[in-house]
């Protein structure tokens, strides 16, 4: 079961509009890219023209996969605690799910989250936490990945094959979230031309979504700006996520 009210504005389909940085399309399950496809990606030329194009037309990365909690809780009705972890590659999700449960948020929003990638077992690595936990999710893609990843993840996992190729971020809640949306921090392709041996399509992203506490709405954002760039870099992605979140809702808090 999709998460319900996605903001009113859909995106553009004029197919030869730029790619709007906020992103509102929402599915119970995104369509995962083949493995045929992505080895076909792989082989393409590094240029700039060309990802910015992938990044438009490939769908994983315009929509944002939602599910709602099987039992949902009532909203928090006087004060939440929200948790931002950056859980790398969600690899260790029983030691993760065991400490969410201790801590027992009213949202957990995780960066570097896997969807079928060999170095965290090829699992649906959100899916599987939100179950554990009787949660509900939304999973934004960051990247589809085109190759195993870092260095020291080619070395381990030398042979083994990518499921799903997907790398993103997420928020889990037993609460109902609303006015789901993603908004995209940086189309360069920076990691295209795979330079370290790391080659991907897609870039930083936010995800963005609202949590009724105490009675009004609170906008929550899940983000994960460029760790492989400088400061400068970093300031314009800052200010371009401050824009969006102005743009998505100017009078809520945000957290």
């Amino acid at each position: 079961m999709s998460m319900p009210a996605c903001p009113p504005d859909a995106p553009s389909e004029d197919p030869e509009a730029e790619p709007p940085d906020l992103l509102i399309a929402c599915t119970d399950r995104l369509d995962w890219p083949e493995a045929a496809a992505r080895a076909h990606w792989a082989s393409l030329p590094a240029d700039p023209a060309l990802h910015r194009r992938l990044l438009a037309e490939i769908p994983v990365l315009g929509a944002i996969e939602a599910r709602l909690p099987p039992d949902p809780l009532p909203p928090p009705a006087t004060a939440a605690r929200i948790l931002f972890w950056n859980v790398e590659r969600l690899r260790e999700g029983p030691r993760i799910a065991a400490r969410l449960a201790e801590l027992a948020p009213a949202a957990s929003l995780l960066a570097e989250v896997d969807l079928g990638m060999a170095r965290s077992g090829n699992r649906h690595t959100v899916a599987d936490l939100a179950e554990r936990l009787g949660q509900g999710y939304l999973f934004g893609v960051e990247f589809v990945e085109l190759g195993l990843g870092d260095a020291e993840e080619r070395r381990r996992h030398a042979g083994e094959r990518n499921l799903a190729g997907l790398h993103g971020n997420a928020i889990l809640s037993p609460h109902v979230l609303t006015r789901l949306a993603m908004l995209r921090l940086d189309r360069g392709g920076r990691w295209f031309d795979g330079a370290d041996g790391e080659r991907r399509i897609g870039g930083r992203m936010a995800l963005l979504a609202q949590l009724e506490i105490a009675g009004r709405p609170v906008t929550l954002v899940c983000a994960h700006l460029e760790s492989h760039t400088d400061p400068a870099d970093r300031r314009r992605q800052m200010a371009r996520l401050l824009d969006g979140i102005e743009a998505y809702d100017p009078e809520a808090p945000v957290l």
